[in-house]
């Protein structure tokens, strides 16, 4: 108990996102004292976790607490069938530790299966691993502003803000409809199956030409782009992730079967190019009924000619009504002559990595690769500490995410439908990176 009491209330700082207080006498005080400093500080960087957590490390008179556990029935604590009446889970039980810390207060860490931070509901899921219901999720451990938060819970189905126009109805909606790929359709087995950093910034690349694609696509058929579930074979984080790709104490490893999209784009560059798009999960939350089907269709590799249009063979959110054939790499005319006129809410896309060549005017090209130069734009280090060297510690990282070459140059359609169904034929779209001086290492796609 004594090391366990070290690690989290010493070591660590308390998070103040999700409180549970009870109105006792030396709790009310401590508030009263917490909004008082808050309004008097005379640093502008103090915000609240900030004078929450030296107020729970010392006393009164300004001496250290000591974080003695608490024992006998007020200590270790379970709780008890929490959701057995809303959901019929069961008992599920969990073990709260207590102990005594500044100026008279006792507290304990809430259990994460139930109050949920960022990375255990939206990257490990715990509470779906578990089979229960958290009463709290925090939309900590992101990394695209309030853009990445707003993200988040709208995967998770939890926004519950957009107005019609966002899901498609009504005369404030001026597009045709959305384009997607299948929920199936993913990158090859061998780069998500197991964890590594390598893997992860492949899987990457291979996600981030597919967004590019989605983007050219429905620009090209003025469609709005559905963002693709994103599967993590590394989780992302600012200190050191490597060599386990895990955050250190984490209770899950990777890969990861749904990821934020934050997790390999920079949602507030995205915005600034003037993309507007939709969550992986938006399908799922649109309304059964005539005016919501969708048209599949399906990529020819290598150049094969197209077949006459039949029905649907595939499982998806939204009913497959037709399906129409195109051959690999459509150009944007070829887009525009195959689904330009359909009136379905939804066009699926079989490949969406070969699914967009280039724009037949060049100025349209030239003009779409200016915007993606600012939608792509993300960076992430994933970093560990190498022991050993000559002059001690070193961080070594690699560094993401690869830019797929602009539709402008890279534009030689019979060359890319030569390599239509390669599972490698991805990396063909992007350059290799060099390694970086300084320690830091650059996984080419």
């Amino acid at each position: 108990m004594g090391n366990w009491i070290d690690v989290v209330f010493c070591s660590q700082g308390f998070n103040t996102g999700i409180l549970w207080l009870r109105p006792t006498e030396p709790t009310i005080k401590l508030m009263a004292t917490w909004r008082d400093a808050l309004l008097t500080t005379a640093d502008k960087f103090e915000h609240d976790q900030d004078i929450f957590n030296k107020l729970l490390r010392n006393e009164d008179d300004g001496s250290p607490a000591r974080f003695t556990s608490v024992e006998g029935s007020d200590g270790v604590r379970m709780t008890k069938s929490t959701f057995a009446e809303a959901d019929g889970d069961g008992a599920v039980g969990e073990r709260l530790h207590m102990t005594r810390a500044a100026r008279g207060i006792t507290l304990g860490a809430l259990p994460l299966s139930r109050f949920c931070s960022g990375q255990v509901y939206f990257v490990q899921r715990l509470p779906e691993r578990l089979g229960v219901k958290p009463l709290v999720v925090h939309t900590t451990y992101q990394f695209s502003q309030a853009r990445g938060k707003r993200q988040r819970l709208r995967e998770a189905g939890l926004w519950l803000l957009d107005d019609d126009s966002y899901r498609g109805v009504g005369p404030q909606f001026k597009k045709k409809g959305f384009i997607a790929m299948l929920p199936t359709d993913q990158p090859p087995l061998s780069v998500i199956e197991g964890a590594g950093v390598e893997n992860h910034l492949a899987a990457a690349a291979w996600y981030r030409l597919v967004i590019r694609n989605l983007i050219a696509i429905g620009e090209a058929t003025d469609r709005v782009p559905i963002i693709p579930r994103i599967v993590c074979t590394c989780d992302r984080w600012w200190g050191n992730v490597l060599p386990s790709c895990k955050i250190p104490g984490s209770d899950v490893s990777p890969p990861f079967t749904t990821c934020p999209q934050d997790h390999i784009m920079n949602l507030p560059n995205m915005e600034r190019a003037g993309v507007d798009w939709r969550e992986w999960s938006f399908p799922d939350r649109l309304p059964e009924g005539e005016n919501n089907t969708a048209v599949l269709v399906k990529l020819a590799p290598g150049g094969e000619s197209p077949g006459a249009e039949g029905g649907a063979d595939t499982d998806t959110a939204v009913r497959v009504t037709r399906t129409i054939e195109l051959p690999a790499y459509p150009t944007d005319r070829e887009w525009v002559t195959a689904i330009g006129d359909a009136t379905e809410k939804v066009a699926y896309v079989s490949s969406a990595v070969d699914s967009f060549c280039t724009f037949s005017d060049a100025a349209a090209s030239a003009a779409f690769d200016a915007k993606m130069s600012v939608a792509l734009q993300a960076e992430s280090h994933f970093c560990e500490l190498i022991e050993g060297t000559r002059d001690g510690p070193k961080r070594a990282c690699h560094v993401g995410f690869d830019t797929p070459r602009g539709v402008s140059k890279d534009n030689d359609c019979v060359a890319m439908r030569r390599k239509a169904g390669s599972e490698d034929a991805f990396r063909l779209r992007f350059d290799r990176r060099h390694p970086v001086l300084g320690g830091e290492k650059r996984a080419p796609a």
